[in-house]
């Protein structure tokens, strides 16, 4: 952890960037092109070149920051400000184990509240 700087950024938006594009595709694709849903949310809504540009704007917008943040805490926990178990911990603790399940599986639900009530 020599130092953080916009490249640590650039190096986990290379990776980011076409892992989230080939996701957004696969939906983009199946659900505009190839009809695999019926219904939209609004009946009178259409989608258009327009609407894909501003949607893809802000969707490299987040990738952006999602690249950022994941490249702040992979430095801190490189230069040792933050604490952090190795595998080998975690796996050897069943307390420590069920503790990490847990939050994996609790995350997607509480991303998802703040996504409705935020």
């Amino acid at each position: 952890a020599a130092g953080w700087t916009v490249w640590l950024v650039m190096g986990r938006w290379k990776i980011n960037f076409p892992v989230a594009f080939a996701f957004y595709s696969l939906w983009h694709l199946s659900l505009n092109h190839l009809h695999l849903a019926k219904r939209q949310y609004r009946k009178d809504s259409c989608h258009s070149l327009g609407n894909f540009v501003h949607d893809l704007w802000y969707w490299c917008l987040g990738i952006l920051q999602w690249s950022f943040w994941e490249s702040v805490m992979m430095h801190l926990w490189a230069s040792g400000r933050l604490p952090f178990h190795t595998d080998t911990e975690v796996l050897s603790s069943s307390r420590a184990c069920a503790w990490n399940g847990l939050l994996l599986v609790l995350t997607a639900p509480c991303q998802d509240l703040h996504f409705y009530f935020v």
